[in-house]
Order: C-alpha cells, then structure tokens, then sequence
C-alpha cells in the first residue's frame, strides 16, 4: 500500500508546478492589454464628451456644437474613431438645430409645441444611446439626420 500512496502523490507534485506556470505566462499578456488601452480609453472619454455635449446646451446655448466641434478639429487627424464619432455628433446635432427651427415656425400651428417636446425627447434618448455605445468603443450613427459632413 505505501507503493500504491507513493505513486498518487507523484502525479499531483508534477501537476502543482504547472498551475503556477500558467499565471505567470498569462502576466505579461494582460500588461500588453493594459499598456495599449490607455489611448483607446482617452478616445472613448472624448467620444463619451462629444455625445454628452448635448446637456451641456441646456446650460450654454450652442455648446452642442461647439465642443464636438472643437475635439473633432483636434483630433480628427490622429484618431479615426474620433474622426467618425466626431462628424455624426456635429450631423446629429446640427440637424437638432434644424428641426428646432422648423418646430419653431410651426408653433404658429400647436403641432410645432408637441413636435418640438418630442423632438427633445428623442434627442436626449438618443444622445444616450450614442453615449452607451461610445463607452463601449463602438460608433454609432443617428437616425433621421442629415450627414451635411462627410
């Protein structure tokens, strides 16, 4: 029986420095990860500012677009998801103008009124939307507006 005890005991002392190999290889992998995600978190932040410039306009009129405008210009050269997040905030909240405007001029008619409280609606659901995505590293395009910049 000692033979029999001996011989279980030698496959899991063969086994034990293989489990710690692993997590050491495994090291190196994750710091490579780490080192590489610190430029793609500082364009998802700018991303996250360009959708969420939209509330800052509740506090400084035209802020909307001056602020996605701005990190766009900035970065629109050496970011390419920049590039495209940058251009779909400034075509989604250039068209908001738009349509506020048209929702404006209808408010002759009380149809204007329920247009443009729908309209806001919209537009903070879907900043939001815009905003979860662009957390997440993904782009996302706004529908029912003019791409005026391409």
């Amino acid at each position: 029986m000692t033979e029999n005890s001996q011989e279980n005991t030698a496959p899991q002392e063969n086994t034990a420095p293989q489990e710690n190999k692993a997590p050491q290889e495994a090291a190196p992998v994750a710091a490579a990860a780490v080192a590489t995600s610190s430029s793609d978190q500082n364009e998802r932040t700018l991303a996250l500012v360009c959708h969420l410039s939209l509330f800052a306009s509740f506090i400084i009129p035209f802020s909307s677009i001056i602020i996605p405008l701005i990190i766009w210009l900035m970065k629109r050269e050496t970011s390419p998801f920049i590039d495209k997040v940058g251009k779909e905030v400034l075509n989604f909240q250039i068209s908001l103008c738009i349509y506020f405007i048209a929702c404006t001029i209808l408010m002759v008619i009380v149809i204007g009124i329920l247009l443009a409280v729908a309209l806001a609606i919209a537009a903070i659901i879907l900043a939001i939307m815009g905003t979860v995505a662009a957390s997440k590293g993904e782009s996302y395009r706004y529908p029912y507006i003019l791409r005026l910049i391409k």
